[in-house]
């Protein structure tokens, strides 16, 4: 983690060199609240701070992810607007979606000060704080 100067202060910003995978459970997660901070698209490794606009849409892409402490929670990404349900298994966050699909995520340790999840959901890879 380094801090970058922005109009409001000073906010995180992600060195994925520095970071360093943790452990968890269920209880690292319930009743949280995760925002997106940049995707990347895993075949060309372009890397896009969120928000951003879709070229294709037009439209601006952010991202929030809700956990909540009862298993259940919610996914903004993209097109993807969608009720779900979490769970942790093997060190791995799961998400079972509306529809029957899935996402999975890691949580990482940002020198010690913030954590980070990155979240695969469908071909890219999601980081959010």
């Amino acid at each position: 983690k380094t801090d970058g100067e922005t109009e409001g202060g000073t906010a995180s910003v992600l060195d994925t060199d520095a970071l360093v995978e943790i452990t968890f459970d269920e209880t690292s997660f319930e009743g949280t609240e995760w925002y997106g901070y940049m995707v990347v698209d895993p075949q060309s490794g372009e890397e896009l701070q969120l928000p951003y606009t879709d070229q294709a849409t037009g439209m601006e892409v952010g991202a929030k992810l809700e956990l909540n402490a009862d298993g259940t929670g919610y996914l903004d990404y993209k097109p993807i607007r969608s009720h779900l349900t979490w769970y942790c298994e093997d060190n791995i966050l799961c998400l079972e979606m509306e529809g029957g699909w899935n996402c999975y995520g890691s949580l990482y340790d940002g020198a010690g000060e913030n954590l980070w999840m990155m979240l695969q959901v469908e071909e890219d890879l999601l980081w959010l704080q």
